[in-house]
């Protein structure tokens, strides 16, 4: 899902982004930082884009990655510094280190992504004065679609936590449930359940159970 960048023209989407900084949203900070802060030295933390979830420190590139784009040397390989270009990718500076209490407990990659579709939802509840069944729809295949094991009232927290009114969260949360279920009951590909504790804005994501075979113990 292509991200909402800002600054944006649709004032909808400007209210719901300064609503989740309110709320400590570390997406919708994202967005509005200045980009005066990526300098040299500074620790930051890629939020949407490639190689989403780590954190890494901007060290001095002399002008020669391009305009708009930085040289971060990521934790994980810092002897091979990366060309990141902001365009395409949501930049924390520093990186999250509390992550609001409103986030659920999945990958940074998921919570993004589950991110830009309660966005959405938030903004068309905002243009016809409600949520509109279809304004459902973005959320519901992202969670099938990456198979995402959330739940109707952790989304409807997050849209909560981005403008939504207080009397649609359980029309959001029902009608989530039930738009998901049957999706997973007709098409299948059911959820990844979570077997171990997560805290949110990690970088590994839940995985499916190895199949039982034993010849992967002498593999693993």
């Amino acid at each position: 899902m292509i991200p909402i960048q800002w600054p944006s023209k649709s004032a909808e989407s400007r209210a719901a982004i300064e609503f989740g900084r309110g709320s400590g949203c570390p997406f919708c900070s994202a967005r509005m930082a200045d980009r005066a802060q990526f300098e040299a030295g500074a620790r930051v933390q890629i939020l949407y884009g490639h190689r989403v979830g780590e954190a890494g420190t901007i060290v001095k590139s002399n002008g020669c990655v391009g305009w708009g784009k930085v040289l971060i040397a990521l934790d994980r390989n810092p002897e091979h510094p990366s060309i990141i270009d902001l365009s395409q990718t949501l930049i924390s500076a520093p990186p999250v280190e509390n992550p609001p209490i409103w986030l659920p407990p999945f990958s940074t990659s998921d919570i993004a992504s589950l991110h830009e579709a309660a966005l959405l939802l938030v903004m068309e509840a905002s243009y016809k004065n409600g949520p509109a069944i279809n304004a459902l729809l973005p959320i519901v295949h992202v969670s099938w679609a990456l198979r995402i094991d959330v739940s109707g009232d952790e989304v409807a927290a997050i849209c909560l936590a981005h403008g939504l009114e207080s009397s649609r969260a359980s029309y959001v949360s029902s009608h989530f449930e039930f738009g998901v279920r049957t999706l997973r009951g007709v098409v299948g590909r059911q959820p990844i359940k979570r077997r171990r504790k997560m805290a949110p804005m990690a970088i590994d994501r839940y995985r499916p159970l190895r199949r039982a075979k034993p010849w992967l113990n002498d593999l693993y």
